[in-house]
């Protein structure tokens, strides 16, 4: 990891909502960002930002689906 990486992760995992974020994550292991947005009260936006920062930066791994 370089000094950008490291900023941008620690720009992340400085929100107070990361450490909730985290939590389901080691709960349900997969979870999608809507899913996670409803069970925290926070704006899906705002969770797909931080899952997409941490799958860019190699911390966790990205699977697409889509809905029926």
């Amino acid at each position: 990891m370089n000094f950008e990486q490291a900023a941008r992760f620690g720009t992340y995992i400085s929100k107070n909502y990361s450490k909730d974020i985290f939590r389901l994550l080691n709960n349900y292991r997969d979870i999608s960002a809507s899913e996670a947005a409803s069970r925290l009260g926070i704006h899906i936006q705002t969770v797909q930002d931080f899952l997409e920062a941490m799958a860019d930066l190699g911390i966790l791994s990205k699977k697409e689906v889509t809905e029926r």
